[in-house]
């Protein structure tokens, strides 16, 4: 009975972490990157995310669209941006390199329970 309790737990556990992920790796500062995770239907969401790690010389920006804040970084960057989303639309994600010109950026986007 304890072996079935213990399996039922880490099916659990396993089963509450279903991100869905985007990543870039972002060495070229000429061009934006929009992008889109479309949520499952029937699936419930907490929130979304933007993760960037890397180094710019000078500032970008990342945000959750065109109506959400827009997030300025430049210099070294390891930061984590979150908002509440529940699967009700479409996951928008905007990188906008703004006045970035060199570096190497990890930039993830995603949507979890």
């Amino acid at each position: 009975m304890k072996k079935y309790l213990a399996l039922t737990l880490i099916l659990i556990v396993i089963s509450c972490k279903k991100d869905q992920t985007i990543t870039h790796e972002v060495m070229n500062f000429d061009k934006q990157i929009n992008d889109t995770i479309i949520p499952i239907k029937g699936e419930y969401y907490g929130a979304k995310f933007i993760h960037v790690v890397g180094y710019v010389d000078d500032s970008i920006y990342v945000s959750f669209g065109n109506n959400y804040k827009k997030h300025y970084l430049s210099k070294e960057i390891d930061t984590t941006f979150s908002t509440d989303y529940y699967g009700e639309d479409n996951a928008i994600f905007v990188f906008n390199p703004h006045k970035g010109k060199k570096g190497k950026l990890n930039v993830s986007f995603s949507i979890s329970k």
